[in-house]
């Protein structure tokens, strides 16, 4: 007969630097693929640009403001947000589903978000203060895809 152990939960810690780059904006690619954000009871809207040899680039969709995110080859994570995105976008390729059954937990004063199974120390650029005055219902995709997609 043998003995269950109870299970231990590691979490492990790392830091995340986070710049603002200003830069050119396009949505014109034949790379674009919706994604659609499950977290508790709400829909977001999101897509992803793929690009060949280099990361993947995330766009979350708001009613006043959109979000673009993606890693640079140190694994930091870029920004961008802009007002200005075109209404009606067409994708021809499948939809990805994020779907979130855990809450993630931001905790202000640390700049640690606790996402399951690891906890994410943001440090420089303070993207959570600026989409929580611009637009704080994209807080939760955003704490999403810096969970699932870029850490």
């Amino acid at each position: 007969m043998s003995e269950t152990q109870p299970e231990s939960q590691t979490t492990q810690t790392q830091q995340v630097k986070v710049f603002y780059n200003i830069h050119a904006d396009d949505f014109s690619s034949l790379h674009l693929r919706p994604i659609i954000i499950l977290y508790g009871n709400r829909t977001y809207d999101a897509f992803i640009k793929e690009r060949i040899g280099r990361p993947d680039m995330y766009y979350v969709l708001g009613s006043r403001i959109y979000i673009k995110l993606w890693n640079d080859i140190k694994r930091n994570v870029l920004v961008y947000v802009s007002s200005a995105y075109k209404n009606n976008m067409f994708f021809i390729r499948d939809i990805d589903i994020i779907k979130i059954e855990e809450n993630i937990i931001y905790e202000y004063d640390m700049k640690r978000l606790k996402c399951p199974g690891k906890d994410v120390i943001l440090k420089g650029f303070n993207i959570v203060r600026v989409i929580d005055e611009l637009e704080p219902e994209l807080l939760p995709p955003l704490f999403a895809l810096i969970c699932y997609r870029l850490t």
